[in-house]
């Protein structure tokens, strides 16, 4: 039987993250070089618990050289509606695919954060030969609150633009700011 490798299992480990030796967490992360970037595409920044937050953007800060720039997407809930389901077919090959199907399952407007059930199905010429299901959580950020998180972290020369410069969409903030 063949291994799928899913989101379910990077968003796991991104959850699990405070139960990590020290050595290894995002939060608590040292390495003996300096970097002049880093980068968190596509709202993976979003899958981090909020109560670590603060703590992950000191770690960048300190990771960073001088004029280090950190990048990071932040995805907002603008398509959620809970109840509703989508299912999307990915070919692998011609006899292999993956059938993704996300329930939007809550949104929680005070905690900021919505959740889904992810269900990845292989299959192989038109048989399932392996499901995985996740429960996905993801975080959402005010543009002023988020700023303010980063300016707390010591970050400077904070922008942002959404959708990659796509003023049609609203759903994607990428945020960028400079450790001086």
């Amino acid at each position: 039987m063949a291994t799928v490798k899913t989101k379910s299992n990077n968003t796991a480990k991104a959850r699990r993250g405070a139960n990590l030796p020290a050595s290894n967490s995002i939060y608590r992360y040292q390495a003996p070089n300096k970097y002049g970037a880093i980068i968190m595409p596509t709202g993976s920044f979003c899958l981090l618990p909020k109560h670590i937050i603060e703590e992950v953007l000191v770690s960048f800060y300190n990771l960073l050289e001088d004029d280090g720039i950190i990048v990071i997407d932040l995805l907002l809930p603008s398509d959620f509606i809970s109840g509703q389901t989508e299912t999307v077919a990915y070919e692998l090959d011609s006899e292999t695919g993956i059938l993704f199907t996300i329930s939007h399952q809550n949104i929680d407007w005070v905690s900021q954060k919505v959740s889904y059930i992810h269900r990845y199905e292989l299959l192989k010429n038109g048989l399932i030969q392996q499901t995985e299901i996740s429960n996905f959580i993801l975080y959402w950020y005010g543009v002023s609150e988020f700023e303010m998180m980063l300016k707390h972290a010591g970050f400077s020369e904070i922008n942002h633009v959404f959708s990659y410069g796509n003023s049609n969409q609203k759903s994607l903030i990428t945020f960028m700011a400079t450790k001086m």
